[in-house]
Parts: structure tokens; C-alpha cells; sequence
């Protein structure tokens, strides 16, 4: 090359360009990230609906079967004391069917099984963040904690009554309901024998013992009722 011959001028750097090209990818980055957070936060708060819709449905079944249990155990609760108070007389005159009502009464252990499908789906998937409301969430598990709470004294109530029902071997039992067929293996319980349950001093014990045990499951459903009433008012869901 000769030595004489003059270098090519260099070209200024286009820093402006360069900071305004830069600047829109940046700009591209965090509009792309926050279309995308904007996706995911409408995506949570969809499912965050659905769930408490779910949840609505379920409490609102929870709530009928509860009372449906708790008025059972009321209704079988009179039904026995009005059977203790009954005279010989009145005893006699029960045709089958009112005989079959009073010994429904004895030793029913019936129980709340509550539907909590959707909630235990919350918290096995971890999903249970999804619920803004912490009011909602501290009821969500007062529910839980209520119901693990009176599990022992629905088996209490269960053992009960098994030993009560021992006990009608003794007077020919146990017997059919009324209204099944009369070929049922089981007998059909008559006013004369349920007039000798109630002289047998143990059985009417142990029939007494299943209701005490019965009393207290009740007592412990009626603070589950409490319960479920606090989440539905959270849910906004109030009684028809």
C-alpha cells in the first residue's frame, strides 16, 4: 500500500439508533412478560372462581345434609320419650306402623358425611393460595378441624348403638321395617314385644346410652352447621 495513500475517514457510531433499537427490544421483552403475568392473573382469578363456585355448591349441600342428620336425631330423640311415656294401654293400641316408627327410633346412629370434594382438591393440589379471602381460608379449616373433631364422637355413637342392637336378640330381634316384604327372613316387631323392651331394664340402659352418645354427636353437628353457615356467608350464599 502506499504510504502515501490516505486511511478511510471512520464512520461515527449511530449510538442514538443503537439506544433506540435497544430500548424497543427491552420494551418488547417486558410487554411480552407482562401480557403474559396479565394472562396468568386472569387465568387464577377465572379458576379462583370457579373454585368458590364449586365450593358454594358444595356447603350448600353440606348445609341440607346436616340438618337433614341433626333433625333425624331430634325426631328419634322425641320419638323415644314419648315412647317411655306411653301407658300399657296406649302400647297395646299401636298398630304396625307406628310400632315400626318407635323402633326406628332406638340405637340410629345417623351421621353427617360431609361432600368436601372440591376443597380437598384445594389443598392436595396446592391450589388453596388460589383463595384471596384469609377470612374464608381461617373458615375453610375451622370446617376441617370441626369435622376431624366430631369423627370420635360419631364412633362412640356407632359403638353404641352395636351394643344396643345386641341387645334385641334377647326379645327376637332384630326385625324388619314395616312395609317389606313378608317373606323377609326378619320378624315384624309387635306393640306386646316393644311393650317387653321397654320393661327390660337393660335394653331401655343401653338404648338410653346410645341416645346420651347420640346427644353429644348432635351437639357437636350443630357446631359444624355453625361452620358451615360462616363459609357460606363468606361465599356470599345465604339461606333461601
Amino acid at each position: 500500500m502506499d504510504s502515501e495513500e490516505v486511511s478511510a475517514p471512520r464512520r461515527p457510531i449511530p449510538w442514538r439508533r443503537l439506544l433506540v433499537e435497544g430500548g424497543t427490544i427491552v420494551v418488547s421483552i417486558l410487554l411480552a412478560f407482562a401480557i403474559d403475568a396479565g394472562w396468568e392473573a386472569r387465568n387464577e382469578r377465572q379458576e379462583e372462581r370457579d373454585l368458590l363456585a364449586s365450593l358454594t355448591a358444595d356447603f350448600r349441600m353440606n348445609r341440607e345434609a346436616a340438618a337433614a342428620t341433626r333433625a333425624r336425631h331430634v325426631e328419634n330423640f322425641d320419638r323415644f320419650v314419648r315412647f317411655q311415656r306411653l301407658s300399657s294401654a296406649e302400647l297395646a293400641r299401636l298398630d304396625e306402623v307406628q310400632v315400626a316408627a318407635i323402633y326406628r327410633s332406638f340405637a340410629a346412629p345417623w351421621t353427617f358425611d360431609p361432600l368436601r370434594g372440591t376443597l380437598d382438591t384445594l389443598i392436595s393440589s396446592g391450589k388453596f393460595g388460589l383463595i384471596r379471602d384469609s377470612e374464608l381460608q381461617r373458615a375453610l379449616i375451622a370446617f376441617l378441624n370441626l369435622r376431624a373433631d366430631s369423627e370420635e364422637d360419631a364412633r362412640y355413637m356407632s359403638n353404641a348403638a352395636e351394643i344396643a342392637w345386641n341387645g334385641y336378640v334377647a326379645h327376637g330381634g332384630p326385625w324388619r321395617r314395616a312395609g317389606v316384604d313378608v317373606d323377609a327372613p326378619l320378624p315384624v316387631l309387635d306393640a306386646a314385644t316393644l311393650r317387653a323392651i321397654r320393661e327390660d331394664p337393660q335394653l331401655m340402659g343401653l338404648l338410653r346410652l346410645h341416645l346420651q352418645s347420640a346427644e353429644r354427636y348432635v351437639g357437636e353437628l350443630e357446631v359444624q352447621i355453625e361452620a358451615i353457615e360462616r363459609v357460606l356467608l363468606l361465599l356470599g350464599d345465604r339461606p333461601s
